[in-house]
């Protein structure tokens, strides 16, 4: 059987304005056009020519073309945003999620996300929405990025019932913040401050007016970096845990904006205290003055209670804050926890 002939856009032409020109597609059909036309680009009419045994002799696709993968990612993402409209019109109400922050090139961005409700099942489902670069951080430059998400997808503000954020100041003000600016385009609204967050900025705070706990925050810190700096001092670490019959566990680091890794760094020591004392008694010998200041202050009482103390309470507030990220949890199952 002779290969399928397939017909070719015209030069220019975008794989979603060469599927809409056809009356008999829908949106649904988007993703079987953009398998059929994978190898449709921008290429210039001299490159077509030499490669129409792709199109009509063997009909073979290498997916190789910046322009085809730009193409079929449009279409893909085409598709899925019909089904998240679709979604977001049926639910008779919904909440909107919203975080500001900065990625890695220092760019100021916004995720918005939405959590809809399945009419016939009354279960409760959320999606993302956009995740947008922005300019003006004030509340009002957010709230119009918001309110331009919902027109361009056809919501109403007054479908919107909640607000959810992780509480700074620009997304739960009242009068100048984002939810007071929402709150007088519907005065239903009703904000949310992130129970997450709020746990984690509780533990995060708790223990800055006891010296006691933030020196022994600034020791995890000091030994996670004594080892990072030379991995000839983790080997031969590793080699002691292993003689002694000891997890063989890397020191970690606490991270501001990692809500576990307090947790994390906490467990490496208290499960290998033995072999971590140990070395840095052999260090002594070696003459090594940050071995000897790490010694010191493992070798005393306060570091075994601390460290005892802290796994009797961390744990417990780290089971915690992961119940509060589950994504079935409602308010009234969080309160009960």
């Amino acid at each position: 059987m002779p290969p399928k002939k397939i017909p070719r856009p015209e030069k220019g032409q975008t794989l979603l304005n060469f599927n809409k020109q056809n009356p008999n597609k829908s949106a649904e059909n988007d993703a079987d056009d953009v398998l059929e036309h994978a190898d449709c680009d921008r290429r210039s009419e001299d490159e077509l020519q030499h490669n129409d045994d792709v199109w009509c002799d063997n009909y073979r696709i290498k997916y190789q073309s910046y322009y085809t993968a730009n193409e079929l990612l449009d279409s893909l993402n085409f598709v899925a945003d019909c089904e998240v409209n679709k979604k977001c019109r049926e639910s008779p109400y919904m909440s909107i999620l919203a975080d500001e922050s900065t990625d890695i090139s220092n760019t100021r961005r916004m995720t918005i996300t939405a959590r809809v409700i399945d009419p016939k099942t009354l279960e409760c489902s959320t999606i993302l929405l956009q995740d947008l670069e922005y300019e003006d951080g004030t509340g009002v430059g957010l709230t119009q990025q918001i309110t331009n998400q919902l027109c361009k997808r056809s919501l109403s503000i007054s479908k919107v019932i909640g607000l959810g954020s992780d509480g700074a100041s620009v997304m739960t003000g009242l009068g100048k913040g984002v939810y007071g600016r929402l709150k007088e385009l519907n005065p239903l609204i009703i904000n949310v401050h992130c129970m997450a967050h709020r746990l984690a900025l509780c533990t995060s705070q708790a223990a800055n007016s006891i010296p006691t706990l933030k020196k022994y925050q600034e020791f995890l810190t000091n030994l996670f970096y004594y080892f990072k700096q030379s991995a000839a001092r983790e080997k031969e670490l590793h080699k002691i845990q292993e003689f002694l019959d000891h997890p063989t566990l890397r020191y970690r680091e606490i991270h501001a904006v990692r809500w576990m890794s307090f947790l994390e760094a906490l467990q490496a020591v208290y499960r290998t205290i033995d072999p971590l004392i140990t070395y840095l008694h052999n260090c002594i010998a070696a003459k090594d003055p940050k071995a000897k200041g790490l010694l010191k202050y493992t070798s005393s009482r306060t570091f075994l209670f601390i460290t005892y103390l802290m796994m009797d309470v961390i744990p417990i507030v780290s089971r915690l804050c992961l119940a509060f990220q589950k994504e079935d949890l409602d308010i009234a199952k969080a309160k009960v926890l």
